[in-house]
């Protein structure tokens, strides 16, 4: 027992006496591990990218180190003054400002998520920035538990989440509901519907986004959700319907 209670101080110790060195190398790992998430983003054209989650990442761990050097300092100044009263009035609650990083970071995820073409889209974005500032929460209050879990996270989450997308899309391909972007001449809407019908396609409901005249032509715009066939693939099943002349474009949104 006095093991335990002799090891708690010595961490309790360690965790507040943190000198300026370790600080600067907490907040260059946090800007690390940031970047290599930022990266990912970054290579598939997101909205928030490499410098956004970077900086995301950086300024959890400096306000993680805040919260700490605060505390270091109110304990400091509790150990050094003989009034009871002090104790009472200087009271310090870690979690308090990091719940404020995890909020703050949600408001600024929800800038990433974008609803374009009847489809919300950034969702991802904006739960990887809520990570990234985890991670450098986690690395700006340091300890070896926390170091572990954060470098566990960057070496393990990427090449699992991409895996994982790619055998959700294989698993789910020939049964999973599809959404089509078409635009065409509008005279010709039954037919449209016709086409999918002779490929035994069944669709499940269509949504209008915009209609417009161009060299006295009457064009449609719609989205079309559909359940594909499972004797016909998706890329045939486009191709036979885009190979009309009255289709103008159609894609998958």
């Amino acid at each position: 027992m006095m093991f335990l209670t002799e090891l708690l101080a010595e961490e309790t110790k360690y965790f507040f006496e943190v000198d300026i060195i370790e600080q600067i190398l907490r907040v260059l790992a946090a800007m690390l591990v940031g970047s290599i998430f930022g990266f990912e983003r970054e290579m598939k054209g997101k909205p928030a990218g490499f410098i956004t989650f970077m900086i995301v990442s950086m300024g959890a761990c400096i306000i993680a180190l805040l919260q700490i050097n605060t505390i270091s300092m109110i304990y400091n100044a509790m150990n050094s003054s003989n009034d009871p009263l002090l104790s009472e009035m200087l009271n310090a609650d870690l979690t308090r400002i990091i719940a404020q990083v995890v909020s703050g970071v949600g408001f600024l995820g929800a800038g990433t998520i974008i609803y374009s073409r009847g489809s919300i889209k950034g969702i991802t974005t904006a739960a990887m920035l809520w990570v990234s500032a985890g991670l450098g929460l986690l690395i700006g209050i340091g300890g070896t538990a926390n170091y572990i879990i954060a470098g566990t996270v960057v070496i393990i989450s990427l090449p699992v989440m991409h895996f994982m997308k790619k055998f959700g899309i294989m698993v789910t391909e020939k049964y999973r509901n599809r959404r089509v972007f078409v635009v065409f001449e509008e005279e010709h809407e039954q037919e449209l519907y016709d086409k999918f019908s002779l490929n035994n396609v069944k669709i499940k409901k269509t949504f209008f986004h915009n209609k417009y005249q161009k060299n006295g032509i009457h064009y449609k715009e719609v989205f079309i959700y559909f359940t594909p066939n499972k004797k016909i693939s998706y890329s045939d099943l486009i191709d036979n319907i885009f190979e009309e002349d009255w289709i103008l474009s159609i894609e998958e949104s």
